[in-house]
């Protein structure tokens, strides 16, 4: 019975990701809309499908309860990820890679490792240093591709700014993180991993909304004014709802499910068949050739991802051996 949880939990999550993985992809080749009016769709989406989970699930939280509590975090967080950094994330889009925008985005949990070790106290530790700087490598050799005498300017200026909407991603994380953990302990719920699934479910309702609001007048601006909608195909339409609702809704649904079936180091391995992934749609769509560098990049924040995780999990099993002693 545990097996075949453990079996359905990976059958989730690997759906997720492959959906995660189609993301980049489907913003490239949508060209009916810009890439500010596909995000801005994809989220007003996201918000629909997620309030509609929520309403779902009846779950233990009051999400206006919840806003009033957290309110000045919520319209930070989104702002910062929703109304700023997501944008440049696929404007970035036009000038770099699909496989390279995948991949950067994928190092995101390096940055909320540095993140959790200055802000949320979180140890620091020789390995945890070590994995942040091979990660950091491994993000310079996508953004440079070790050509600082030739370097096509502006993949160089797509692949920066892809980074620099991972930082608010990063952010944006964070502070998830951070109001997740702080609703637990007022709520007295101890470590329930459904219910720190239904707190994110809220957390990001609020942010996916407050960052579709502040949002909406450069949308508006850029519909009406500097890109209006002028031919739309049946095809484009398709691939938005897709973008919006699969990617957005369905793909964090199935990974959030896979995740609590298995164990978390195992489900961030997974998570990792994404760059791969989308690598092969790149080449197979958009005909995008396969570089040296991303391969190096891709090992390089591989490893250094592997390396906090084993780390976590070591420093977890060591902790549950010491209860169990100790009890």
């Amino acid at each position: 019975m545990l097996s075949e949880k453990r079996e359905l939990g990976y059958l989730y999550m690997f759906l997720g990701v492959f959906l995660f993985a189609t993301i980049e992809i489907t913003a490239k080749i949508i060209i009916s809309f810009s890439k500010l009016q596909q995000h801005f769709f994809r989220m007003v989406l996201g918000v629909i499908i997620i309030g509609i989970i929520i309403i779902a699930r009846r779950n233990y939280s009051n999400p206006l309860q919840y806003f009033r509590k957290f309110w000045k975090f919520i319209i930070g967080a989104g702002i910062i990820w929703i109304t700023i950094c997501s944008p440049i994330f696929f404007l970035a889009l036009n000038l770099t890679r699909a496989s390279n925008a995948a991949l950067l985005l994928a190092s995101n949990p390096i940055l909320v490792s540095l993140g959790s070790m200055l802000f949320l106290g979180e140890k620091r530790t020789k390995i945890k240093f070590i994995s942040v700087c091979i990660g950091f490598l491994g993000s310079f050799v996508v953004i440079t591709e070790l050509q600082f005498g030739s370097f096509n300017i502006e993949e160089f200026i797509g692949n920066s700014l892809i980074f620099i909407s991972v930082f608010g991603y990063s952010i944006y994380t964070l502070i998830s993180i951070f109001v997740t953990k702080k609703s637990m302990e007022l709520e007295d719920k101890g470590g329930d991993s459904l219910q720190k699934i239904d707190l994110a479910l809220i957390f990001n309702f609020w942010g996916f909304l407050i960052g579709v609001i502040c949002l909406s007048p450069v949308f508006l601006w850029e519909l009406l004014i500097i890109n209006p909608i002028t031919i739309v195909s049946q095809v484009d339409i398709l691939l938005l709802f897709y973008l919006g609702i699969m990617t957005t809704g369905v793909a964090y649904i199935l990974y959030t499910l896979g995740i609590n079936r298995v164990e978390p180091s195992r489900g961030v391995l997974l998570f990792y068949t994404k760059p791969l992934i989308a690598m092969f749609f790149a080449w197979l769509l958009l005909e995008e050739s396969l570089t040296i560098y991303f391969i190096v990049g891709f090992l390089l924040i591989f490893v250094a991802v592997m390396l906090s995780e084993w780390e976590k999990f070591k420093l977890r099993q060591t902790k549950e051996e010491t209860d169990v002693t100790s009890s």
